[in-house]
């Protein structure tokens, strides 16, 4: 994240695919777990965080209720209710 961050200083929004989703064959989650997820936005700096894929599938192991947790306090989730639109101004 910090290569991405010192490459792309600008970022405002980041797009974070979490849920620490996980197969048998894999030691470790594919995709961030809530708290790599945050930790991703502090050191990127932006000021909204959109977090996909953490409900759905049985693979995931951490619930947007744990991303939710992870965010508290930040002001920087944005809510995604499932198949409603979301505008997000900066």
């Amino acid at each position: 994240m910090q290569q991405i961050a010192d490459r792309f200083p600008d970022i405002s929004i980041a797009v974070l695919f979490a849920g620490a989703a996980r197969i048998s064959a894999v030691n470790g989650p594919l995709t961030l777990t809530s708290a790599d997820a945050a930790e991703a936005a502090r050191i990127l700096g932006v000021s909204h965080v959109v977090g996909l894929h953490t409900e759905g599938w049985e693979h995931f192991t951490e619930t947007r209720a744990d991303l939710e947790a992870a965010f508290a306090g930040t002001g920087l989730l944005v809510e995604t209710p499932p198949g409603v639109a979301v505008t997000i101004e900066n």
